[in-house]
């Protein structure tokens, strides 16, 4: 079963680990408009400062989009989704270890504050029963897309490289999401609601494969698809790490007969592949 996890923001100290400017945010706004497409430049270039030489910027870039299905069910919901710019909200923790030994961890979060808020179900006895989100302090502060480290820099990457079991990329599913259960008696079949899952962060997981590299349990990214990481970083390098794809989740018929967000207990597959399929890019210039 996929666990809905919530960490701490970490933004560690300029001087404790050689992180740059204040507010864990420094890079050269002329460099970002030759670095980067125009689009790209104006989504990352607001507060920057001018960096001086021996310093390595991280810039974490959120090019993931919510599916259409996905859009119009919060729609359905009452959410606002009508923001042009509406992106999933992604955290991820990124690890800088420096030539001397230190190592420093902060958690780029960047993406929209859009969830369902309240789902209405029935219990045992036919009562109504309201379940309502409270969203994590992450979903909706700390917005972070940039960092500056000082050299010299032995290596950039995830804190916890992305597994079959275990990622520091995590998304924000802005749905409940109903497990249900198909019950047989008496040649009667009904469906039943077996537990619901609350909206919640989840970790992006790599497909698992066989011993003869066959993908077994399709998740979140290839086995292909994790990049390898810099490492003995030149003073005035840059480093972007791109995430892209869509957030989708499965739909099942619930026990009111209902589409819903959710999946069958016996479907193992619809739940490892939530949140979606996604690509995560890095580069150095």
């Amino acid at each position: 079963m996929r666990v809905w996890r919530s960490s701490l923001l970490v933004c560690a100290p300029a001087l404790a680990f050689g992180l740059g400017a204040a507010g864990c945010s420094a890079l050269n706004p002329a460099a970002v408009d030759v670095l980067f497409p125009p689009e790209t430049a104006a989504g990352i270039s607001t507060g920057l400062t001018e960096n001086a030489a021996g310093h390595v910027p991280i810039i974490f870039i959120n090019n993931t989009r919510f599916s259409s299905a996905a859009v119009e069910f919060l729609r359905s919901q009452g959410v606002d989704v009508d923001d042009p710019d509406l992106r999933p909200r992604v955290r991820f923790r990124v690890q800088v270890g420096f030539s001397g030994g230190a190592t420093s961890t902060f958690e780029f979060v960047d993406g929209s504050d859009v969830f369902q808020s309240v789902l209405t179900i029935e219990d045992d006895q036919g009562n109504a029963v309201i379940l309502t989100a409270n969203p994590p302090p992450d979903l909706t502060e700390s917005t972070l897309t940039n960092s500056v480290v000082l050299c010299d820099v032995a290596f950039v990457a995830p804190q916890t490289i992305p597994t079959d079991s275990n990622s520091s990329i995590e998304m924000y599913v802005p749905t409940f999401l109903k497990e249900i259960t198909i019950v047989e008696t008496e040649n009667v079949i009904t469906r039943e609601l077996n537990q619901t899952f609350r909206p919640g962060f989840s970790p992006l997981l790599v497909d698992s494969v066989d011993e003869s590299g066959i993908v077994v349990v399709t998740r979140n990214f290839g086995t292909r698809d994790i990049p390898g990481f810099p490492t003995n970083l030149t003073c005035g390098s840059v480093v972007t790490f791109v995430l892209s794809g869509d957030l989708t989740v499965p739909y099942v018929v619930d026990e009111n007969g209902n589409t819903v967000p959710g999946f069958l207990d016996t479907n193992t597959a619809s739940q490892e592949a939530i949140p979606g399929r996604f690509q995560l890019e890095v580069s150095v210039r």
